[in-house]
């Protein structure tokens, strides 16, 4: 189980991430490269945590099944939204319980401090920058890896450049940091 979180331009606390209801088209274009959309209900794969029965922890979620490894996504945006709620507890509840959480920016002055999400557990953030300024065909992704102090550097590595092309071989270096930072 991974969390995903989206964060919007001018976005710099827990609140204000977590608060997100909804979210672009390319994250969504990004959510592709991570798995499958799914509906929870009925869904009789691996389910990280979700409810599967009575929709209490979404409706749709992202899913795949990589090299003989389920993954199941905690995507903050598809996650219940309760106004009521300022500290946005049934979303931290999921996405503060991973290991690896994949942090997607949308803007290019946007900038993450992994010290925003207060959680015990969180111990990489896999950064993930796309610019809707700068339109590339196929789409490109800066991409940086933040962990704690007491997590190693672990490969895949990023290289001297660190923008990928939409395409397989981002898909196959996102989901092996992602498993490997599990």
């Amino acid at each position: 189980k991974v969390g995903v979180i989206y964060v919007k331009e001018g976005q710099y606390t827990e609140e204000e991430i977590l608060d997100n209801n909804d979210h672009s088209e390319s994250f969504d274009e990004f959510l592709t490269i991570l798995g499958d959309k799914v509906k929870l209900k009925g869904f009789d794969k691996y389910k990280g945590g979700l409810d599967t029965v009575h929709d209490l922890t979404g409706l749709h979620s992202v899913y795949t099944h990589w090299r003989g490894i389920e993954i199941m996504f905690h995507v903050s945006t598809l996650l219940p939204y309760e106004k009521s709620d300022p500290q946005k507890l049934q979303r931290k509840r999921h996405v503060g319980n991973d290991i690896v959480c994949v942090v997607f920016l949308e803007a290019d002055n946007t900038r993450f401090s992994p010290s925003c999400i207060k959680s015990h557990f969180l111990h990489t953030f896999i950064v993930v920058r796309c610019s809707p300024k700068i339109k590339f065909s196929p789409t490109r992704y800066e991409t940086s890896v933040v962990t704690r102090d007491e997590v190693g550097a672990y490969k895949p590595y990023l290289w001297e450049q660190s923008v990928f092309t939409k395409g397989p071989m981002f898909r196959d270096w996102i989901l092996a940091k992602i498993v490997n930072g599990e």
